[in-house]
């Protein structure tokens, strides 16, 4: 994703230059339609989870979003055309704008954009998650009296009839119930069932839940 839109952001520069050298116009009015219509794509692409968000994309979000303000600050104040046409600011704002993009998007062509791997097996994987409550239990890491509760989720073959073999993963004590997905989600494709177990003394969910007061905000 973050070499396809690097691709798309060379050839819309290098494009650009070329028609207002040819025109010997600046075209400032259309630049900066273009970049607002860029920045509303790009917030269509996060929020339809296109693009999934993550850290990787925050300066190219920041930049786009500040291109989309100055070309709407300039087009409602009708400062675009301005200054005279050079072709040698013409060159030299594509070549900086140009090098902009590709620091911004580095983090996305450095940290691509993670995808589950193809299931092999026959089986349509499907997800559930429960809660077990256990009522003869105080919960040690919370000081509310609550009962000790455990998070678990299950991948199995979906709409499959018969029974199948059952297989149970208790992460370490750094881990997560989805730790090892990818592989639950392969097993679930071959006609088992996974179940994965959220432990409440993980050191990984205690030091996220935080301690007693914080417990009961980040459950699963």
């Amino acid at each position: 994703m973050g070499i396809l839109l690097l691709v798309i952001a060379l050839i819309f520069e290098i494009a650009f230059a070329i028609y207002c050298i040819a025109t010997k116009q600046n075209h400032k009015k259309l630049k900066h339609r273009i970049r607002i219509a860029v920045f509303i794509v790009f917030a269509i692409l996060t929020v339809s989870s296109v693009i999934v968000w993550s850290f990787c994309w925050v300066m190219l979000a920041i930049l786009l979003f500040l291109l989309a303000v100055k070309g709407t600050v300039s087009l409602i104040l009708k400062k675009t055309n301005i200054k005279q046409y050079k072709t040698s600011n013409i060159v030299w704002k594509s070549i900086m704008m140009i090098l902009v993009f590709v620091f911004v998007l580095s983090p996305v062509i450095i940290f691509p954009q993670y995808q589950l791997p193809k299931v092999t097996g026959e089986y349509e994987v499907a997800t559930a998650t429960d809660t077990y409550i256990d009522r003869n239990r105080i919960e040690e890491f919370s000081d509310k009296g609550d009962n000790r509760s455990v998070n678990v989720e299950f991948w199995y073959p979906k709409n499959a009839d018969g029974t199948y073999p059952l297989l149970v993963f208790s992460h370490g004590a750094y881990g997560i119930k989805t730790s090892n997905g990818s592989t639950f989600t392969e097993l679930a494709s071959h006609g088992y069932v996974v179940v994965s177990i959220d432990h409440p003394q993980s050191f990984l969910l205690y030091s996220i839940r935080g301690w007693n007061s914080n417990y009961d905000q980040f459950r699963f």
